[in-house]
């Protein structure tokens, strides 16, 4: 296989992935504070259990969509995908096509750059408060999240922008594109309080041991 079809193929299974991870982490954050809200005796099940579940899913979505963004020269993100796609039009697609994909990159720039607050506030998050702990705040690390703020809105509007982005490239390298959430996860999630709320103990007992398996 040519090395540049091939570096096209491994980007695109990294990214996709990072993307699902990203999207399904941040999915089952959003459902836990409803289903807490209606079901207080659950989260008294296990309060500690299910508040380190709770932070630790936001904590892997904003991990994932760091990668996604990273803007280290050798990190595998969605610049380094739009990039190549760029540099290596000729060998990754039909020719026919070019002129629409350069359009098209045009505008993903274009997108990207209209996020470069958020983004930014990403960094910021990284490097003083997730992967680093800056001494300026010191006895109050989460004020970073309040001086910079992002919102649940944004990680969406981040990931949907990586999976369309991911998505629109591979189609015309290929014809494959990905659905970058687990479909089951609606149905896996309703039936898991389902279980929880039910008052069977065993029930309760297994699905714990399921969701600490998924963090």
């Amino acid at each position: 296989m040519d090395t540049i079809r091939k570096k096209f193929k491994n980007y695109r299974f990294d990214l996709v992935v990072i993307c699902t991870n990203g999207s399904t982490y941040l999915r089952l954050y959003k459902k836990i504070f409803p289903i807490f809200a209606k079901n207080k005796d659950l989260f008294q099940l296990s309060p500690t259990f299910f508040a380190f579940t709770r932070d630790g899913l936001l904590e892997c979505a904003v991990s994932n969509l760091m990668k996604l963004y990273d803007v280290h020269k050798d990190a595998i993100s969605i610049y380094k995908y739009l990039n190549f796609s760029e540099q290596n039009m000729d060998k990754l697609f039909l020719k026919e096509h070019h002129e629409e994909i350069r359009k098209r990159i045009k505008q993903d720039r274009a997108k990207l750059l209209s996020e470069k607050k958020v983004l930014n506030n990403l960094i910021i998050w990284r490097n003083k408060r997730l992967y680093h702990l800056e001494k300026g705040y010191a006895g109050d690390l989460n004020q970073v999240f309040r001086e910079y703020i992002i919102s649940i809105e944004d990680f969406d509007r981040l990931l949907n922008l990586a999976s369309g982005l991911l998505n629109y490239y591979s189609n015309y390298f290929d014809g494959e594109t990905h659905i970058m959430e687990h479909i089951m996860l609606d149905l896996e999630f309703q039936n898991l309080v389902q279980q929880l709320t039910s008052g069977r103990t065993d029930a309760i007992v297994e699905k714990l041991r399921m969701l600490s398996r998924m963090l």
